[in-house]
């Protein structure tokens, strides 16, 4: 399982004075982002009550990479801060999988995990079936969220939020 890095640096796009002061072995552009549980989860809850179909966490993780990197392109920055694990079907985001999976306990995760899974379980409930789908119980806290963060969400949401997993 790969990584995908939401943004690189290339040393050509540097410039010629610093380029030329670059060893020529391979060096590391990537730029590593802080993890944002409580914007993240007010991510999660925002889009939960734009009454989307399939509300799964197939789709949460699309719909979060999707808009990180929207955000990122467009602002400079993700909105989560997670990092992204390459799948076969499409970027996963690596904390918020840890949550959700301590949330459904299938795995026992660290005790930051299981804290911030009781957060985010008392605001959304799962419902039953093979491919269980979340509702928010509670609203976002938009105090969490920037106003490009909801610009961005918005425009996720209305491009991406009815197509199924395959589509996205």
């Amino acid at each position: 399982m790969g990584k995908v890095i939401l943004a690189t640096l290339h040393p050509a796009a540097i410039g010629p004075t610093i380029k030329s002061a670059m060893p020529s072995a391979a060096v590391d552009t990537s730029i590593q982002f802080e993890f944002d549980f409580k914007q993240t989860k007010a991510a999660i809850l925002y889009l939960a009550v734009k009454g989307l179909p399939r509300f799964d966490k197939y789709q949460i993780f699309k719909l979060l990479f999707l808009a990180d990197k929207a955000h990122l392109l467009r602002f400079g920055r993700p909105i989560t801060g997670d990092s992204y694990d390459a799948w076969s079907y499409g970027p996963c985001p690596a904390k918020t999988k840890g949550i959700f999976d301590s949330l459904h306990g299938l795995v026992q995760g660290e005790a930051s995990n299981m804290l911030e899974a009781l957060d985010l379980g008392s605001a959304i409930e799962l419902t039953e079936g093979r491919h269980p789908q979340y509702k928010a119980l509670c609203e976002a806290d938009l105090d969490q969220l920037s106003e490009s963060d909801l610009l961005i969400l918005d425009q996720i949401a209305k491009d991406y939020g009815t197509m199924n997993f395959e589509e996205l």
